[in-house]
């Protein structure tokens, strides 16, 4: 059978149809055989075709029979009244998590139903949490700060707080000795003490710098509560301990460190006691070592503990607070081969960085504390490395952590929170950043309430591979822009398991600028624009770069559920984008999905809401995807251009091209840039498509675009679209099945419940056509192929069934 049908522009698919008619043959075509019934063989000739209904095609691998005709997804089919046909869901409970294997053997769980009608998945096991941590609703785990800990000490991320206050003070002033103190001399210290002093709890030295002074060779020095001048550079390993951080306190002034420990040789072992001004509080080098166990730190000019040259300091149970009020320095700043590790400890200071790891500097976090810095509250830099365990960051940031160039960060259990700033325009906040030849290696992190994004991974030879990562309530920055879940680009590359999205400004997942991301396993759910923002994208390839899902499921994606846009050809016939790049480049926006789906969108009133769509030179590929219950379009694989004036300054700052080239180049390529896309799919299944405004009147050539109809699926100009398997329902309220521009090839499959036309052609650009192969068109208003509505009307036969 051939068909030879048209329309006469892209307004009237949109509208809707209302009539067809022939046209001459060379302008578009419709083939294929679009009378067998679904499920029939497909082999031999049309007639065999009829008459053999014996031999069924088989569903998709977890797809069950629709009662309409054709397949879908069992979670989603086999729901109470989900439209599953007769018997089909026996044998296939959507109940019950089901383990599945992908080709590289990484293990996931398939779609299944929870008990509340929601869909679940592998991020749904709720997270193992640390001790002291709980599971907060979604499952990720939270961690307990309390709000009411005594005076002089600070929260930890388990419910306990800082071992600093006064009720560690003993009764008797004094501490006692420790046991690896036994048999050596130990010198105590007592503020005003008035008898000649030898050193004894009898008659102590009244001063900590007069007690070094005369016992230069003694190591073990006990404090009795009260205030003590210090400042000098210990010469000889020493401990000094206070009963407690809360009485015990140790001053000195703003141009000297109070605690400078110097060489391979010195140990510095620091106990309950309180430190505070001073140039830094303690400055370990040159292979030193020092130890801080229960102490309060607080009033540094500068660095409150800094580590250079291959010393160490190791930090427990301790309290920092805030520095001085005009230092530009940070709590803990490492570099050159330092090594810092802090345990249950809380860093609470307003700090202009709460860690700063410099060149090849090391720092070990382990139940710490942190709240939010004025600028990066982590920050490590130039080949260091950062070790985060069950951590927790809280409060207003720049960015929570942020890594560049060439450091590496292991992060565990990390709960970054309420760092959300209102920031100037033109600066970038965000919680985690990952730049230029640095990695992330994560598992259990969590960000709500955040400004930016909740991961930025950007820049050449840029990795991060995190597992169980939640985000949510992030906000954009001003103007407009901004508000990401996860955001990759500049050749970075990102892998993501068991993730999920939540009520995020414009985009779930954004990939540019040749950024390519791994997802599987992960809820995007709720993404809605900020202000007078446009885009609500679950996930989206923007400018240029690749994502590979696997078993994603997008939710309430106010705009578009995923999209493409890469550069048409033309540009890169202008541009040699591997001369610039420095490597072999893809300029098509790159999508592969599987078992993936996209539903119950939640459009704005002003904009329509697309399941899939792409933009220029999209390049997307498909096994079991599906589009349910979403207002205006369901696919769309379509041209649409965008401005070159925003995609040369995308260049620009990404490092692609030069201010200086930006003229040239507008004028070479024009206002618009714009290109076709290609989609091939294996199994499709869209049904709900409805109108998405109330007061629908139909587009036409004489008024303005700006209300939509509904349809289920759209092939653009110059576009390709290809799939087996296909569904396409039109209940309740869709009014086209299928709208071709370009070129469409459909096996196996079925178009129902549409209120207009099955399928619309229109050759406006001489590419158009249609090609089904063993395809039911039933239920529609009207089961054909329409044309013009001016034209007579034509209309394809239909099955005896």
């Amino acid at each position: 059978m051939r068909f030879v049908s048209t329309l006469a522009a892209l307004l009237v698919v949109i509208a809707g149809c209302e009539g067809s008619a022939p046209i001459n043959a060379m302008d578009a075509t419709v083939d294929g055989r679009v009378d067998v019934p679904w499920g029939a063989s497909d082999a031999g000739s049309d007639a065999a075709d009829a008459a053999d209904v014996s031999t069924r095609f088989p569903c998709p691998e977890g797809w069950v029979a629709s009662e309409h005709g054709g397949c879908g997804p069992a979670v989603l089919l086999c729901a109470p009244d989900g439209g599953a046909a007769e018997g089909a869901c026996v044998g296939n409970d959507p109940t019950s998590p089901a383990t599945v294997r992908d080709p590289d053997g990484v293990e996931g769980t398939r779609f299944y139903r929870l008990p509340d009608g929601g869909i679940g998945g592998a991020w749904s096991t709720p997270w193992v949490c640390p001790a002291g941590w709980t599971n907060a609703p979604e499952g990720h785990c939270r961690p307990t700060l309390r709000d009411d800990c005594p005076r002089y000490s600070g929260p930890l991320p388990d419910g306990t707080c800082t071992p600093t206050d006064e009720s560690q003070c003993p009764p008797g002033g004094f501490p006692e000795v420790p046991p690896e103190a036994a048999g050596q001399r130990v010198v105590y210290v007592r503020q005003m003490a008035t008898l000649t002093p030898d050193g004894s709890m009898r008659a102590p030295y009244p001063d900590l710098n007069q007690a070094v002074a005369a016992e230069p060779e003694a190591e073990w020095f006990l404090l009795y509560p009260g205030y003590y001048p210090v400042g000098f550079t210990v010469r000889h390993p020493m401990h000094i301990l206070g009963g407690c951080a809360a009485s015990v306190q140790l001053t000195g002034t703003m141009e000297t460190p109070l605690f400078r420990a110097d060489g391979p040789t010195i140990r510095l072992d620091l106990r309950g006691v309180s430190l505070t001004r001073g140039r830094q509080l303690v400055v370990a080098q040159n292979r030193a070592e020092v130890s801080v166990q229960r102490c309060i730190l607080s009033l540094a000019e500068a660095d409150t503990i800094t580590v250079v040259s291959a010393a160490s300091v190791e930090v427990v149970d301790s309290l920092l607070l805030d520095p001085g009020p005009t230092s530009n320095g940070a709590l803990v700043a490492v570099d050159t081969r330092g090594v810092v590790s802090l345990r249950r400890s809380a860093l609470q200071g307003r700090a202009h960085r709460a860690v700063s790891v410099g060149p090849d500097g090391i720092v070990r976090l382990d139940s710490v504390s942190l709240r939010g810095a004025r600028s990066d509250t982590v920050s490590v830099d130039s080949g260091g490395q950062i070790e985060i365990r069950r951590a927790t960051i809280r409060g207003e940031t720049t960015m929570a952590v942020t890594l560049s160039n060439r450091s590496h960060a292991e992060i565990e259990d990390l709960a970054v929170r309420d760092t959300s700033v209102v920031a100037i325009d033109g600066v970038r906040n965000g919680a985690i950043g990952v730049r230029e030849g640095c990695s992330l290696v994560g598992r259990r992190i969590s960000v709500e309430n955040a400004s930016g994004y909740g991961l930025s991974v950007l820049g050449r030879e840029t990795t991060a591979t995190v597992d169980q990562m939640f985000v949510r309530s992030v906000r954009g920055y001003p103007g407009g822009f901004g508000g990401s879940g996860v955001v990759v680009e500049q050749f970075s590359r990102a892998s993501l398991r068991r993730a999920q999205i939540f009520d995020v400004a414009e985009m779930g997942f954004n990939v540019a600028m040749f950024g390519a991301l791994d997802v599987r396993d992960t809820l995007v759910h709720r993404v809605v624009p900020q202000g007078n923002g446009l885009w609500g994208l679950g996930m989206a390839v923007t400018h240029l770069g690749s994502i590979d899902a696997r078993r994603v499921l997008i939710e309430q994606a106010s705009m578009m559920g995923i999209g493409a846009v890469g550069l048409p050809e033309r540009v890169t016939r202008l541009v040699d984008l591997n001369a610039v790049a420095g490597r072999t480049v893809d300029p098509r926006a790159r999508i592969a999905l599987e078992d993936v789906i996209v539903r119950d969108a939640r459009p704005l009133e002003r904009y329509p809401a697309v399941g899939i769509i792409t933009g220029v030179a999209g390049f997307i590929t498909g096994r079991r995807v599906s589009v349910d219950q979403q207002p205006g379009l369901g696919i769309a694989i379509s041209d649409f251009g965008y401005d070159t004036d925003a995609a040369l300054a995308g260049g620009v700052r990404s490092g692609l091209l030069r201010q200086d080239q930006v003229a040239t180049l507008r004028v070479l390529l024009g206002p618009v840039l714009d290109g076709p896309s290609t989609a091939t799919f294996d199994g499709v299944f869209v049904r709900g498509i409805r109108r998405w405004r109330i007061g629908y009147e139909a587009s036409t050539p004489d008024r303005p675009l700006d209300v939509f109809g509904a349809y289920s699926f759209y092939t653009g100009p110059r576009c390709t679209f290809t799939a087996t398997d296909v569904t396409l329902d039109g209940s309740p309220s869709a009014e086209i099945g299928l709208a071709s521009l370009g070129a469409t090839t459909l096996r196996r499959g079925v178009v129902t419940r549409h209120t207009g036309c099955a399928a619309t052609l229109n050759n406006t650009n001489g590419s158009a056509s249609i090609t089904l192969d063993s395809f039911t068109l039933s239920g529609n208003g009207r089961d054909a192929t329409c044309a013009d509505d001016a034209l007579p009307a034509v209309r394809l036969p239909l099955s005896p069934n």
